[in-house]
Formats: C-alpha cells, sequence, structure tokens
C-alpha cells in the first residue's frame, strides 16, 4: 500500500504533518477529516526521478522500512513477467476471487518497482469507476497492444479470466520464440567481442616483446612483421584518441539506427544475412500468426486484430507491408492474396495454410498450426546456425592467432635461413 504525506490544520490552528499509508489521496483526506484535521496537502510518498548518469535514470524510493533507496533504471515487465502476471491473475479470478483482490493480491507480490506502481494506479482508477481496461491503457510502456485489446474484448464478453489465461500462453509462446532467436543472434555477437579482445590483447602486450628484441638486434624486418608492429606501436600510443573514436562511432551509430531512415537499412539488410535473415523471417511469422489466432479465437474482428498484431514485430520492413495488407483488407481483399505479395516475407506454405482456413471458416485454428510449425522451424534453424557459427569461430580465431605469430616468427625463420646458408 502507498505511503503518503501530509499537512494538515487541528481544530486549534496548529499545523501538523505526518505520514500514513492508504490506497490513495482520497482515502487519506478522509481519514484526515475523521481525525477532525483539515488538510492542506497531501502527496505520495514515492521514487523521485533526480537525473541522468551514464545514460541512465535514477531514481530514490522509500522501502517498506522507510529507508531511501536509490536504483538505475526502470523495472518494467518482460513478456515473461507479463505471462506469470497473467496466469495468476487469471487463476484468482476463476477461483471467485472479485478483481479488486486479485489486483490487490497481485500489486502486494510484484517486485517489479515500475510495474508494481502501475498496478497501484490501476487499481486507483478502478476504484473512480473506470474498467480495467481503460485503466491500463494509460501504461502503453507496460502492457502491449495486444495485451489492452484482449483485456478489453474480455470486459465485454464477460469472460476475463478466460482472456487471462490466452494471454498468459500467448505471452509465454511468444516469449520462447524470442529466447531462442536472441540466443541465436547473441552467439556471434559473443564471438565477435571474444576475437577482438583477443587480437587488441595481442597487440599491446604481446606485440611490444618481440619488437623490443628485434630492435635490440637491429634486424631489418620482414613488410608483414614491420605492419604489425607499427599497427601495435598505434594502439598503444593513441589508445585514448582510438577509443574515444570508437566510442563516437558506437554513438552515432546508434543514433542513426534510431532514425527512420537507419531502421529501415538495417532491418532491410538483417532480413538478407544469409542463415540469420531466414532465422528472423520465420520468427516474425511465428508471432504474428501466434497474434493472429489469439485475438481472432477471442472475438476481436480482422481489422483490428491485424492493426494490433502487426505492431511490435521490430521489422519496419515487414510492418509497413502488414499495414498496406490490412488497408487490403479492409477495403474486402482476403488476407491470404495480400500476404501473397511477398513471398520473401511470407513462404507459400504459410499463405497456402491461411487460405485453406479462410475457405473453411477456421482462420484462427490455422493461424495456430502456421505459428506451431514455424516455432518448430525456429528451433532447427537456431540448431543449425549454432552449428555452423561453433566451427567458424575456431576458424576465425585460430586464423588472427595465427597471423600475428606468424608475422612475429618470420625474422627468426630468416635468420634460420641465413645460418642455414
Amino acid at each position: 500500500m502507498p505511503l503518503y504525506q501530509y499537512k494538515a490544520r487541528s481544530p486549534a490552528g496548529h499545523i501538523k504533518t505526518g505520514e500514513m499509508q492508504a490506497k490513495s489521496k482520497a482515502v487519506v483526506r478522509g481519514q484526515l477529516r475523521r481525525m477532525r484535521l483539515a488538510p492542506y496537502s497531501v502527496s505520495e510518498v514515492v521514487e523521485g526521478k533526480q537525473g541522468v548518469s551514464l545514460g541512465l535514470d535514477w531514481f530514490y524510493y522509500r522501502d517498506k522500512k522507510g529507508g531511501v533507496q536509490l536504483r538505475f533504471g526502470y523495472q518494467f515487465p518482460k513478456l515473461r513477467d507479463l505471462s506469470v502476471f497473467s496466469r495468476q491473475f487469471s487463476s484468482m479470478l476463476m477461483s471467485g476471487i472479485p478483481m479488486m483482490k486479485c489486483l490487490e493480491v497481485l500489486h502486494e507480490n510484484q517486485g517489479l518497482f515500475d510495474f508494481k506502481k502501475s498496478i497501484q494506479d490501476t487499481i486507483t482508477k478502478v476504484e473512480q469507476g473506470q474498467s480495467l481496461s481503460e485503466a491500463i491503457n494509460d501504461f502503453p510502456h507496460i502492457y502491449p497492444p495486444l495485451y489492452r485489446s484482449m483485456i478489453k474484448a474480455g470486459e465485454q464478453s464477460g469472460e476475463l479470466d478466460k482472456m487471462m489465461r490466452k494471454l498468459s500462453e500467448h505471452l509465454e509462446k511468444t516469449s520462447k520464440i524470442i529466447s531462442k532467436t536472441k540466443s541465436a543472434l547473441a552467439y556471434p555477437v559473443a564471438v565477435t567481442v571474444l576475437s577482438i579482445a583477443i587480437l587488441i590483447g595481442m597487440l599491446v602486450y604481446i606485440v611490444p616483446v618481440f619488437a623490443q628484441q628485434y630492435a635490440d638486434a637491429g634486424q631489418e624486418l620482414p613488410a608483414l612483421t614491420q605492419f604489425v608492429i607499427d599497427v601495435s606501436n598505434a594502439i598503444r600510443e593513441h589508445y585514448i584518441l582510438i577509443t574515444a573514436s570508437c566510442i563516437a562511432m558506437v554513438i552515432m551509430t546508434n543514433l542513426y539506427l534510431k532514425t527512420k531512415d537507419g531502421k529501415y537499412r538495417k532491418d532491410k539488410a538483417m532480413l538478407k544475412i544469409p542463415k540469420i535473415g531466414d532465422l528472423i523471417r520465420k520468427t516474425i511469422i511465428a508471432r504474428f500468426c501466434y497474434s493472429m489466432s489469439t485475438m481472432l479465437s477471442s472475438g476481436v474482428n480482422m481489422i483490428e486484430s491485424l492493426k494490433v498484431s502487426t505492431t511490435g514485430l521490430n521489422n519496419v520492413i515487414v510492418e509497413s507491408f502488414l499495414e498496406k495488407v490490412t488497408k487490403k483488407v479492409s477495403e474486402g481483399m482476403e488476407l491470404s492474396t495480400c500476404l501473397k505479395e511477398r513471398d520473401d516475407i511470407f513462404p507459400i506454405m504459410a499463405t497456402s495454410m491461411i487460405e485453406v482456413g479462410e475457405r473453411s471458416g477456421s482462420i484462427d485454428t490455422m493461424l495456430e498450426k502456421v505459428a506451431q510449425i514455424y516455432e518448430e522451424e525456429v528451433e532447427e534453424a537456431v540448431k543449425a546456425l549454432l552449428a555452423l557459427i561453433e566451427p567458424a569461430t575456431i576458424v576465425l580465431i585460430g586464423s588472427m592467432v595465427g597471423f600475428i605469430v606468424l608475422a612475429l616468427y618470420l625474422p627468426i625463420f630468416d635468420m634460420g635461413n641465413l645460418v642455414g646458408n
């Protein structure tokens, strides 16, 4: 329950201040009046934004014991957190527990601060007469569009408990798909970072030792050896400038990728990368079909389902295409016909199955089957990608180390040849 600071006037005219735990400011004011105090001001003791450090917002807040705590960044829920929240909510509703009591229990047991704060604000809004779907609409950073739309559909159908269960299952499936894709893409990134670290370590710590020995010997060095030594000297002498340039390049790249043109070019390039592009495409199809299936089976109309399922796919190429599909479907065209226009995004197998679903009147069931097929293909693609990357990693790191070792030992080989002659 939130903590409030108050300032009030007593019947004798004295100003009193203090703190009180309550569900809302209105409850605090009512309690003060029952204590025969006239409230001047009531403010919630929540975390207060103080500034930005290293790109992270930092906050202070009161813990349960009243102590002031400091933390960095926000604590928004991930898909898995929302899935657990929805499953618990559904279980309590199915057990006959009133919705307000469910929200209070979920609020007390929530560990993520910003998520917990949104639940408390939702409770306040519902107490003031808003529906649950209206209350959570004020927190788009917490609840994605699909979530808000399905809650609204659940309230309208009177089956909020079943809708929460469907949401939980959908979020769990989506979370698994995203997790598998990230694990596959994280591997090459980690390998690249490791390779660069090994290369820099050898240039900074090992090459100078050999360079000093060759300098003392006064030996003329081969061009390859001299090149490696020159690179090593440049890194050691200008490491501040090089580091600053790298940081500036990363920042500028990130800023560019946030622009419309940057996102378009990045997403287009990602889809064209061998193996990785295929994995991303299959992930998008699985997520899109799961969203469409869940919403259509919940009674949401086709156009609204398309609008919601198009958001959050994290690829502007696909999202732009699906927005055009939504417009064409709203004009009377069939979904499968529109999707066939881009077989490089939606393969023939997927569009054919969707077409069968449209003809048989069971498009929601068919979309779920398509999603299941592509979820399995995502798993296979991840395994295949990892199996390809592991030997490539060994070859890459071995080649880098071998190149530097060869460059360092060339003068020794030349010296051995002179002695032999």
